[in-house]
């Protein structure tokens, strides 16, 4: 398994548009980034998305980045090992 790539909040908490690849751990968050299957067709044509600023709204990404900074995260975190 692989680890969660916390930068994935951090790129949407700047009001980016996100092209992920399918991590487990991501899927998810489809309704925020453009998750692509691990071939190049499909990166290509989320980029294009992107370009063309068809990607989720900037309101939906910065709010899904507000629920999930350092501090919430590892608080739930803390709260299923303790």
């Amino acid at each position: 398994k692989s680890m969660f790539p916390m930068k994935f909040f951090e790129y949407l908490a700047a009001g980016l548009p996100v092209i992920a690849t399918s991590v487990d751990s991501l899927l998810e968050f489809k309704d925020v980034a453009l998750i692509s299957d691990n071939n190049c067709k499909m990166v290509s044509k989320n980029i294009m998305l992107a370009i063309q600023g068809k990607v989720p709204e900037l309101k939906t990404r910065l709010n899904k980045a507000k629920e999930n900074t350092y501090e919430i995260r590892t608080k739930k975190m803390l709260g299923e090992i303790l």
